[in-house]
């Protein structure tokens, strides 16, 4: 267990100190405490030209904006799924490497966004895939690390549970026996 809390932790301070350093810190648009690379919302700034940007915006809601201005709905649905998470996570004896992983990174980026919730009471995003736009046109909303491991933590989760759980588990209760 503590794998995956060490895990989870470096993922919360990656998101935290990547936001610090492109967005800053703000406990509200008008009172700037730190000043990143982007001080103002909408401010974009070309890293890979046509294809990735980096671009201020303070999500209100989940991902792709849904749920706008719901903060307190998603700051009691993360702290009950975390909480759930652990619990199902402490029943379990023997955890496979990539449940870990997959734990560690979803507990992680949850907390990071968790974290912007509580003390600007909106989720710092600055990720912008202009690739998509220059390709297909179409605009992808703008994300955050905490995102990225958010979505990595699913993908390998969802990996190991149609494919490794049931194996390593008759494996661990064969070698039981």
């Amino acid at each position: 267990m503590l794998l995956i809390f060490l895990i989870g932790l470096a993922v919360l301070l990656l998101d935290q100190l990547s936001k610090l350093f492109i967005c800053g810190f703000f406990v509200n648009s008008d009172n700037m405490l730190f000043s990143g690379m982007l001080t103002f919302q909408g401010e974009s700034v070309e890293i890979i030209p046509k294809t990735l940007s980096f671009t201020y915006v303070l999500n209100n809601g989940a991902a792709f904006g849904i749920l706008q201005n719901q903060r307190l709905f998603f700051l009691l649905t993360t702290l009950i799924i975390c909480a759930g998470g652990v619990v199902l996570l402490l029943r379990i004896k023997k955890r496979h490497i990539l449940l870990k992983l997959a734990s560690g990174f979803i507990l992680g980026g949850a907390m990071g966004n968790l974290v912007d919730r509580v003390i600007i009471g909106r989720v710092r995003d600055f990720l912008d895939l202009t690739l998509l736009d220059t390709l297909f046109s179409y605009k992808f909303p703008v994300f955050n690390v905490a995102d990225i491991f958010v979505v990595i933590g699913v993908a390998l989760l969802a990996v190991y549970i149609l494919f490794i759980h049931d194996k390593f588990i008759k494996n661990e209760t064969d070698s039981g026996k």
